[in-house]
């Protein structure tokens, strides 16, 4: 196994929670990169598929934009390249994840049922 990045998502993430977690934007990054070495990626290129998953993220009723989507490839990302420093493929200097700003998360739009509802519900 070499150093592409769709063979060693492969070989480092077959725990379960992780592959779940993080699947869907490992899927969207070989497919971007897969023939690419670890080290080939920028920063900027980086942000450009960021744009791109935040762009095309799924759109529901809860949605907050593709904020979300966005966070969480950079966590993915964060996730293959902090393994690559692991392994010595990479210096951490040169870990381009370690160098994109996650975006901040909006604040929430939840709020209580108040009190009379919280009755009716049962809750009080």
């Amino acid at each position: 196994m070499d150093n592409r990045t769709g063979d060693r998502l492969l070989q480092w993430f077959r725990r379960r929670r992780t592959l779940r977690a993080y699947s869907s934007y490992w899927k969207q990054t070989v497919e971007q990169w897969g023939d690419r070495r670890l080290d080939e990626p920028t920063p900027s290129e980086i942000k450009q598929l960021v744009a791109s998953v935040e762009a095309n993220a799924v759109q529901r009723r809860s949605s907050r934009g593709g904020g979300h989507a966005a966070e969480n490839l950079i966590s993915a990302l964060r996730c293959l390249y902090n393994h690559a420093v692991d392994d010595g493929l990479i210096a951490e200097k040169d870990n381009p994840a370690r160098k994109v700003a996650k975006p901040r998360r909006l604040p929430s739009t939840r709020s209580d049922l108040g009190g009379e509802a919280e009755e009716r519900a049962g809750f009080l």
